[in-house]
């Protein structure tokens, strides 16, 4: 709202700082990806945030006539750069070294089993170390070109596939090259 009102801008900026520390101190969730119809609790308030500190700074960059001081909009892109969202820290993920050690603990218990943890797990498990989680397995083709050819396109018996070209003579694949 302070924007709207043409405040000056270290207001605005500000209250988008402090927009941003309420939301950490509401526990706000910081996901790599956010799915549309089912988002994490303030993930998208908090992505909408920083996208307007940003924003902001940029427009306020653009003007050559703004009055804004430069080493204010520093100050606030280092502090955005430095501060929770951009790190990915939630406020109820345990710290850094702790992380460490979690991982540490929970790869030995892993390594003797010789799995791996699939792609939609974390090795921080809210269960403590061990095999909480099923071992990755790739997941298989998910198209099979052989069988989305259209009728008039099946292999000929010699292994080639008839392709029709743009003039309509008919020419065939083979793995030398076109026949």
């Amino acid at each position: 709202i302070a924007e709207k009102q043409k405040q000056p801008p270290g207001v605005y900026l500000f209250h988008y700082k402090q927009a941003g520390h309420f939301l950490h101190e509401e526990a706000a969730r910081y996901p790599k990806k956010i799915h549309y119809h089912n988002p994490p609790e303030l993930a998208m308030e908090a992505l909408e945030v920083y996208f307007r500190l940003h924003a902001s700074i940029l427009k306020l960059v653009e003007k050559p006539d703004s009055g804004a001081d430069a080493e204010l909009l520093v100050t606030f892109m280092k502090e955005a750069a430095e501060g929770p969202f951009a790190r990915g820290e939630e406020k109820n993920t345990p710290k850094l070294s702790e992380k460490e050690k979690l991982c540490m603990a929970d790869e030995d218990s892993r390594s003797s089993a010789g799995t791996l943890p699939g792609p939609g797990t974390s090795l921080l498990s809210s269960s403590g170390p061990g095999l909480t989680s099923p071992p990755y397995t790739a997941t298989p083709v998910d198209h099979d070109y052989v069988k989305c050819k259209k009728s008039h396109q099946q292999a000929t018996p010699d292994g080639t596939v008839p392709v029709l070209n743009t003039v309509g003579t008919r020419r065939c694949w083979t793995p030398g090259g076109w026949a």
